[in-house]
This record gives structure tokens, C-alpha cells and sequence, in this order.
């Protein structure tokens, strides 16, 4: 029993120290005093045929920033003092590495031989960013934003918690006054 308890610590904690990078841009002399209610713009989705990103997943993402809203003490309401906008992002990377003369002989010429420095594609993986954008519902203006970027797996549960972090993770940066 104790060993499936550590190893469920340490699993979360591997999920977890994957790298997230987070952004974050105040707008200058804007501030969330007086913002007590939240709404989120309408989702529109520009592509997705890949399966991972449904509306569904969507829903999911949504759902943790409410949770994160909850906590900072905002409200949702039809009639918001802020209005979210939530875009997310996926493209495809890949990964390379630099030639080695030791390793990759890649001559070139007739007479004049030389070596040639090349990147070689290793793999491809898709790295995915979320923006919350917090925009001021009666000056239409964006007040601070958050971003998070990071590299997505497959797994749809793994894919799920690495995100919830990113969300959590975004709003510890979030400055309240």
C-alpha cells in the first residue's frame, strides 16, 4: 500500500516537472482593483482535425480556469467586469541536432574537400501554449495576460494534468492588486 502511494508521488511529481514556460505582460497602470466578476468570450475554434483538441478538451480547460478564478475571489456573472479570452495554440517542432565530423562524414567537392555543418531532424513533437487574456469589459482593454507553453503527449490523462498545472501555474503569476 505505501509503495503505490510513492509511486503515484513520484509519477505526479514527473508529471509536474516537465517544463512549463509562463509569460506574463501587465499593461501599465492597470491594475484588477475593483474587478469582481469574470465572463469568458465566446470559444471559436479555427482547426481541429487533430482528435487531442476537441471541444471537449476545450470544456476541460475552461473548467480549471474557472476553479483558478473561484480561487482569486472572482465571480461568473452575465454581466462581467472582466471579460477572458482563452486561445490555444499547437504546432509541430522539430528536433534536431548539428552534424559531427567525427561521426557524420559529409564531404563535399573534387579536389577541394571540405566538411559541411548540417542540422539532422531527430523527431517531431507537438508543443502546445494556452493565453488567458483579461481584458476590461467596459473599456474593451487588456488588462494582463498570462501564457504557458509546453510539449504535449498523447496521453489524454498525462495531457489533462500537465495542463491543469499550466492554468495553476499561470494564476500564481497573476497579481491581484
Amino acid at each position: 500500500m505505501k509503495s503505490g502511494v510513492f509511486i503515484m508521488m513520484v509519477c505526479l511529481a514527473l508529471i509536474k516537472c516537465m517544463p512549463i514556460r509562463v509569460t506574463t505582460e501587465k499593461i501599465e497602470g492597470a491594475t484588477f482593483l475593483g474587478y469582481e466578476t469574470y465572463n469568458f468570450y465566446d470559444v471559436e475554434f479555427q482547426r481541429y482535425d487533430s482528435l487531442p483538441y476537441t471541444r471537449e478538451n476545450m470544456d476541460f480547460l475552461l473548467k480549471e480556469i474557472r476553479e483558478q478564478m473561484l480561487i482569486k475571489g472572482f465571480d461568473l456573472s452575465e454581466n462581467p467586469d472582466l471579460l477572458l479570452n482563452v486561445g490555444v495554440v499547437v504546432k509541430q517542432q522539430e528536433q534536431t541536432r548539428e552534424t559531427d565530423p567525427r561521426f557524420d562524414m559529409n564531404y563535399i567537392g573534387q579536389r577541394t574537400y571540405h566538411w559541411e555543418r548540417k542540422e539532422i531532424v531527430t523527431g517531431t513533437y507537438e508543443e502546445g501554449a494556452i493565453t488567458i487574456d483579461f481584458v476590461d469589459a467596459e473599456n474593451n482593454r487588456m488588462i494582463w495576460q498570462g501564457t504557458a507553453v509546453g510539449i504535449l503527449t498523447n496521453d489524454l490523462e498525462k495531457m489533462r494534468k500537465r495542463a491543469s498545472y499550466a492554468i495553476e501555474k499561470i494564476f500564481s503569476k497573476m497579481p491581484l492588486y
